[in-house]
């Protein structure tokens, strides 16, 4: 118990964190000095150089980026932002219990973008001016449009049949790979059941 955990490197890599922290000092000063187009761009390219590279038009000003179960469509304006993620299509018969999820979800748990109703299909949704996209509220409507359109969209379609709008395009790893997973797995939960054990009988919290 002298040593320290297990550390398995990334299974994808490290990806993205070279020059990090500076890349989100750039985006901070950009803001600071009111250049809030340019931080919207600061910002996408401290998430990850790629972003620009891979998912943006000739002028810069449209991005579309593929994360799991959906797409987030940007597009800059001379004086906004303006997000849209499509989300979920609702069937016919159930609609009514559908939406009320959804109330409830706009009402206590998103509290940047909203999920809106259009032609039966729901969109995450957000339009906000220049000057207010500040990066830590660009952060957190980003990270509040992921993650629950990554939790909700499998309960919705599980309890409603709803159908998603864009098919996130998955990779399977081969079988070997996923038993050195799995091996590496157990070998992590036999670690922690040893310290739990250790922690207990020294009668540390």
């Amino acid at each position: 118990m002298n040593n320290s955990y297990l550390y398995e490197k990334p299974i994808g890599g490290l990806i993205g964190l070279t020059d990090f922290t500076n890349r989100w000092q750039v985006t901070i000063d950009s803001f600071n000095d009111k250049k809030f187009r340019q931080t919207v761009i600061n910002f996408l390219n401290y998430l990850n150089p790629e972003v620009i590279k891979k998912y943006g038009n000739k002028t810069g000003d449209q991005f579309s980026i593929p994360h799991g179960s959906i797409v987030l469509n940007l597009k800059i304006s001379e004086d906004s932002l303006y997000i849209d993620a499509p989300f979920l299509s609702i069937p016919e018969s159930k609609v009514n219990p559908l939406l009320r999820q959804v109330s409830e979800i706009n009402f206590s748990i998103l509290f940047l973008t909203q999920i809106v109703l259009e032609e039966s299909k729901l969109f995450f949704r957000i339009k906000i001016p220049l000057e207010l996209c500040e990066p830590y509220k660009l952060y957190n409507i980003f990270y509040e449009i992921c993650i629950n359109a990554d939790f909700y969209d499998d309960i919705f379609i599980e309890k409603f049949q709803a159908q998603r709008i864009y098919e996130p395009k998955c990779t399977k790893y081969s079988e070997k790979d996923l038993q050195k997973f799995f091996d590496m797995f157990k070998e992590h939960v036999t670690e922690a059941l040893d310290y739990l054990a250790y922690f207990e009988n020294k009668r540390w919290f």
